[in-house]
């Protein structure tokens, strides 16, 4: 009888073991995409979500003021509430990123011409086209949405490259 407590025992510990393991492994995995070019969608779908115009621009580098008489306050504020019409109150994002295509030195070299044309000398080292399926979920229902946006490193920061109507779904 007390071998087999001892037994159950062990086996109940090394069950729970192997389970608190697993959560890190999926924690560590879901901390890698969030983390995923130092988390620049993340920021993205936040700033929408919370309507917060300053930490939407910031995702556009030194453009951020060119950015500010496209976007305003009131074009978040939209966004928002149609978040809150669809998924009501406490609203969190989730997203996966679909399709990721490393950009080629000539496309690279288009966005480089991009913000040059908007009055931005900059150089871009390594650009990332992304699809990405998004989720905002919240007390009442959920709202999903497919968004693509161009991504590129400027001076070891990543920014917007591009601006589309899909970042304000």
């Amino acid at each position: 009888m007390k071998l087999l407590k001892k037994l159950t025992t062990i086996f109940l510990v090394l069950a729970i073991g192997m389970s608190l393991a697993g959560c890190d492994v999926l924690k560590s995995s879901k901390s890698k995409e969030a983390e995923k070019y130092d988390g620049i969608i993340d920021t993205l779908c936040n700033s929408k979500v919370e309507a917060d115009l300053d930490k939407f621009m910031s995702l556009f580098g030194s453009m951020e003021e060119l950015m500010r008489n496209v976007v305003n306050q009131e074009v978040l504020d939209k966004t928002q509430n149609a978040y809150k019409e669809e998924c009501g109150d406490n609203m969190e994002v989730t997203y996966k990123i679909k399709e990721e295509e490393k950009v080629d030195n000539e496309g690279i070299s288009n966005y480089e011409d991009t913000l040059e044309m908007l009055g931005e000398r900059e150089e871009i080292s390594e650009a990332f086209d992304l699809t990405v399926d998004v989720s905002v979920k919240g007390k009442k229902g959920t709202y999903d949405y497919e968004m693509t946006l161009s991504i590129g490193n400027v001076k070891g920061k990543w920014i917007i490259v591009n601006f589309n109507d899909t970042l304000l779904k």
